[in-house]
């Protein structure tokens, strides 16, 4: 995608460390994500969010979610567990769109639901 957008192509190559820029830059960003200082965690999810904005619909007149203006934390989760009883509130650490443990605890949710009154 990289040469169908060069000029977001740019940024996004351009946070990850010179060294990184020519290997996997999902790992590389997955790093990013992950670094102890808030700031740097900050700017890689802007530029990570900002990429995904320009590739993910060719749809003219498409217009981008700027999730990424808003961090998304758990708490809405959070209120919506303590609001409905019997609830149960898992959070994967791991999952991103769907990687780790994601699959299995879903299955797992929905084959509770045949338990039910």
């Amino acid at each position: 995608m990289g040469r169908l957008f060069p000029c977001e192509w740019e940024p996004f190559a351009g946070t990850v460390p010179a060294a990184e820029r020519g290997g996997d830059l999902a790992a590389a960003y997955a790093r990013l994500l992950a670094d102890p200082y808030p700031q740097a965690r900050a700017q890689a999810a802007r530029q990570w969010c900002a990429w995904e904005d320009t590739h993910m619909s060719l749809t003219p007149g498409w217009a981008p979610n700027l999730s990424h203006r808003d961090p998304g934390s758990l708490d809405t989760a959070w209120h919506l567990h303590r609001a409905w009883p019997n609830s149960k509130l898992i959070v994967l650490n791991d999952a991103g769109h769907g990687g780790g443990g994601y699959t299995s605890e879903l299955v797992g949710a929905l084959d509770s639901f045949r338990t039910l009154p």
